[in-house]
């Protein structure tokens, strides 16, 4: 039996009401609300603790925030736990993380270690500062690397590279991106994008 890849996106403070196939007019999200009238539309998901850091981190072990002991922004997950990425690990998945984390404490912009990834085997992440014209990530080997350009671009190209890359293999794939907006500022945006929402022809 053919096993499915595994393709998780996530984008940060991203109320399900701020979608364009949810009925928001003024949310332009065209990918979106493609991807919406071909697969499943939850409208009725709620977060306990909504959160970065808790959600997050209940988002990749499956429990509580008291279980996974991050239960405030700044406070590190409980690395020792079984996440998605031990799940899939252990039946024969190849993992990667791309994009931002924000469960390795502080100081914030340390690379974390590959013990503290929750079993995620590619890495190319960091917790994000927000400044999304002026980012960066850290790869399996904590090398930084500067992003250019508009940080989500760079984060959807590597997944695009990860999926082609693992193309022809034998074991399939399991890839969490995780987007840092549309948490705010809102304005560390392309001018391109701006002018998208005003309605200018780009």
């Amino acid at each position: 039996m053919t096993r499915p890849n595994l393709l998780f996106v996530f984008s940060d403070q991203h109320r399900w009401c701020d979608l364009g196939c949810n009925g928001n007019k003024q949310v332009i999200t065209p990918r979106f609300d493609d991807f919406a009238r071909r697969a499943a539309n939850f409208t009725h998901c709620i977060s306990n603790t909504p959160v970065c850091v808790p959600a997050r981190g209940s988002l990749l072990t499956g429990l509580y925030p008291v279980k996974h002991k991050a239960v405030s922004n700044d406070l590190p997950v409980d690395s020792s736990l079984a996440s998605i990425a031990h799940v899939m690990n252990r039946n024969g998945y190849y993992t990667g993380y791309i994009g931002k984390w924000h469960l390795g404490g502080i100081p914030r912009y340390k690379p974390i270690k590959k013990q503290d990834r929750l079993g995620f085997t590619e890495w190319k992440a960091a917790k994000s500062g927000h400044d999304y014209l002026n980012s960066y990530y850290y790869d399996e080997n904590n090398d930084w690397h500067e992003i250019p350009g508009y940080e989500p671009v760079t984060q959807t190209s590597l997944a695009v590279d990860f999926i082609e890359r693992r193309k022809g293999m034998a074991e399939p794939w399991g890839l969490v991106l995780s987007w840092g907006p549309p948490h705010a500022p809102h304005d560390k945006v392309p001018r391109k994008y701006q002018d998208l929402y005003r309605g200018v022809d780009i």
